[in-house]
């Protein structure tokens, strides 16, 4: 029997729910010209979504030797999904990429792909190492988040809160997310931490700890919507705290 499989894991959620739309208007691949019974045999698998998340899924299941078919569909004529088509920078000079920019460990698809390319010889060659994220508001930067394994260990949650640069917020203001910080530092991604705080949206989380509303705003607003594409209204506790220890607590 054949499988559609859905494949939305386009890299740093890759903007499906986008301001433009940009999977609203289907290009669909006319599959009907390459179906033969020796197809029909296989399962055929079709990932929506041609950026580095989709063609390194579509790279790791075509050689993976499985007796699989495997159709990347796009509604862009190129492919590279918003690295390469995705929104232009504030001045309109270059190509963006919403959200966040970079490669985290976990991403094995990635460097995979990449290490079996025949035109890399070395994967250094084509990556920098890791490196310090800017986090902006219409405003401008915000915060400057550095990369916490390049410095002295101190107990998670602690060592985002002390070595993470907050420009505009007044260290009265950083205080009080003081209890936001060990709500982060319990949350072990565990299923009990999970059902613990999918009971509420992250911005109730907030307000109920007493996290000032210039620290909301300008910290964490910001930091929900770039990471998870939704305000934290909207968001439960639970994915804005599970994207946190995914980015940034389990590496520290």
């Amino acid at each position: 029997m054949s499988v559609l499989v859905f494949c939305f894991l386009l890299l740093g959620a890759e903007a499906f729910m986008s301001t433009n739309h940009r999977y609203s208007n289907w290009r669909v691949a006319d599959l009907s010209a390459s179906v033969n019974d020796e197809a029909c045999q296989k399962e055929n698998v079709v990932i929506i979504g041609a950026g580095w998340g989709g063609l390194s899924c579509a790279n790791a299941l075509a050689s993976s030797g499985r007796d699989v078919a495997v159709t990347v569909v796009d509604a862009a004529p190129r492919v590279g999904g918003l690295v390469r088509d995705g929104f232009d920078s504030i001045n309109g000079t270059r190509s963006a990429e919403a959200g966040q920019h970079g490669f985290w460990d976990s991403y094995y698809n990635i460097f995979r792909f990449l290490e079996e390319l025949p035109t890399i010889a070395n994967i250094d060659d084509v990556l920098t190492g890791y490196a310090e994220q800017g986090q902006y508001s219409p405003r401008g930067l915000e915060a400057v988040w550095p990369v916490y394994r390049d410095s002295k260990q101190l107990p998670t949650g602690l060592a985002q809160a002390f070595y993470t640069r907050f420009l505009n917020l007044s260290p009265l203001d950083r205080m009080t997310a003081i209890p936001l910080v060990l709500a982060f530092s319990e949350f072990d991604d565990s299923k009990e931490a999970w059902e613990k705080y999918d009971q509420v949206s992250f911005r109730d989380l907030c307000v109920k700890l007493g996290v000032g509303r210039k620290m909301y705003f300008e910290a964490f607003e910001s930091m929900i919507l770039t990471g998870l594409f939704a305000p934290g209204a909207e968001c439960s506790a639970a994915a804005a705290l599970g994207m946190a220890y995914f980015f940034v607590l389990s590496s520290q």
